[in-house]
């Protein structure tokens, strides 16, 4: 049985052993007498804890699973003896420095973004210190690619995403190919200090160093405007995203109230019948809330996304990210497949949905090739036809009106077009009294049945690109029609005349 207890070292908490700790800190100890007294001496017993914090929590260790003596014992023997780093004036054994010098050369550079020097995002100090060169002399490198149709901008941002960030105390020494030792940790925080300290001395010796002292306030100011762009334009789509997420969110969430709890008279009278036959079976319920998280889920993503944006922080983690994703497919899957039925339902009992409005009317009908949502542009006289089940009505009684070709009575759309047929169409036409849009174009038809006449709710006949001599003049009976195609024909004037007198002016004839 030992006794574990908890310290912080380098910022970070550990449980640790009882004999574990004394080794530690009779270590730290040593390092601290083998110090000469001076402004560094702080600065560098804070950069060795945080590296051997850094090297106990890649072992593993931490507030759970404690620290013990051997964990200690590996991690100075990495770091290396306190004589290892003894002024000039103290021992320092050959043997001892040789095996420093062989463990350096074994250390590789590695390439990572240096936010100690930073202007933007630290790529251009990160690439300096990996070539040991000037960080000035990368950012003019940068700056002067720029004139070369901007792949300055292109291969900054390409290291910014594809470069890490240097952030432990191993990875910043890896940037210049330096093992974390007692040794290299000390000589670098006294080799900066002397940089300082040098720094008043150099400033005015020599060209370079003026221009490069210029350089360096030019990119400081160049970094601190970029930074203020890139903080509006946070802001600005930040909020964005907000808006628009909270908007789409309350439209969606009030249409949900409206049709699950609110009386229909809010609903167009045209589809209240379908509704209340929607509504009165749970898989309907399960339709329309299926559709409503399809829709909602995405601007949710964009709420947080905003969020994340103003606060600068990760609101979305990937644990919310996965759970919105397979919730979203779910309520996809479900949407499509009840919602199939649901249409294939309410249009079996129901029949034919018409809704319009000044500028559109959509139409829902099934077909013997499945349902069919046709959109109308009163305006523009244009169709749109949407398909979306097959075989859906197999067993309602069908008619032939070409050799080979039967419809379901209640059709409301019969597309003919471009099917090489000719001659005419047969009597029993006629029979297809819901019947909205009739398109037999790009045939060779050459008459039609008088019983054409006796599609009452048609409005729109297609008879272009055939070979049409004359016409029966019942189809001056159509009352409904609103548009009549009849280009590429070679139809007399007379018949035209009579047609056109039955069929009013509301009727677009295009010749």
């Amino acid at each position: 049985m030992k006794t574990v207890i908890n310290i912080t070292i380098g910022g970070l908490v550990f449980a640790i052993e009882q004999d574990a700790y004394d080794s530690l800190e009779k270590y730290i100890k040593e390092i601290k007498q083998t110090l000469v007294e001076g402004d560094d001496v702080n600065e560098i017993v804070s950069d060795i804890e945080t590296a051997i914090a850094e090297k106990l929590s890649e072992r593993g260790r931490s507030e759970r699973i404690a620290v013990t003596e051997d964990d200690i014992n590996k991690v100075i023997l990495e770091m290396g003896a306190p004589i290892d780093f003894k002024e000039a004036g103290g021992v320092e054994g050959e043997s001892a420095q040789s095996e420093t010098e062989d463990k350096k050369d074994e250390i590789k550079k590695r390439l990572y973004r240096d936010t100690d020097d930073v202007v933007i995002a630290g790529v251009a100090s990160g690439i300096a210190k990996y070539f040991d060169i000037d960080p000035a002399i990368v950012r003019i490198i940068f700056v002067a690619a720029l004139f070369f149709n901007g792949i300055g901008i292109i291969a900054y941002l390409i290291f910014w995403l594809a470069v890490p960030v240097a952030k432990t105390t191993t990875e910043k020494y890896a940037m210049s190919g330096d093992k974390v030792t007692l040794k290299e940790i000390t000589e670098r925080v006294k080799k900066n200090i002397n940089d300082i300290d040098k720094e008043d001395l150099e400033k005015a010796r020599g060209l370079w160093n003026s221009l490069l002292s210029g350089l360096k306030r030019i990119f400081s100011l160049i970094g601190i405007c970029i930074k203020v762009l890139f903080s509006i334009l946070r802001y600005v789509v930040g909020f964005s995203f907000l808006l628009a997420g909270s908007f789409a969110m309350a439209g969606l969430v009030s249409a949900l109230v409206i049709i699950l709890f609110v009386d229909n008279a809010s609903i167009p009278q045209s589809i209240q019948p379908a509704m209340q036959l929607v509504l009165s079976s749970p898989l309907g319920v399960i339709s329309i809330v299926s559709v409503f998280l399809t829709a909602v889920i995405p601007f949710v993503v964009l709420l947080l996304a905003g969020g994340s944006l103003i606060s600068k922080r990760i609101i979305l983690s990937v644990t919310k990210s996965i759970t919105l994703a397979a919730v979203w497919i779910v309520a996809l899957v479900l949407a499509i497949t009840t919602s199939a039925v649901q249409i294939d339902r309410v249009l079996e009992k129901v029949g034919p949905i018409n809704v319009e409005d000044n500028d559109f009317m959509i139409n829902i009908n099934r077909s013997e090739e499945g349902i069919k949502i046709d959109v109308t542009d009163k305006d523009r006289k244009q169709n749109s036809k949407i398909e979306v089940s097959e075989d859906v009505a197999p067993n309602l009684p069908k008619i032939e009106i070409y050799s080979g070709l039967s419809f379901t009575q209640n059709s409301t759309v019969i597309n003919l077009a471009r099917k090489g047929l000719e001659g005419s169409l047969k009597a029993e036409v006629g029979q297809f009294v819901a019947l909205t849009e009739l398109d037999i174009s790009n045939n060779n038809f050459t008459d039609l049945p008088a019983e054409i006449g006796q599609l009452s709710q048609l409005q729109v006949l297609n008879l272009s690109n055939n070979n049409f001599t004359g016409l029966p003049h019942e189809l001056g009976n159509l009352e409904n029609l609103q548009v009549l195609d009849l280009r590429g024909n070679n139809i007399s004037k007379f018949d035209l005349q009579i047609i056109r007198e039955k069929l009013g002016e509301e009727v677009t004839v295009v010749e």
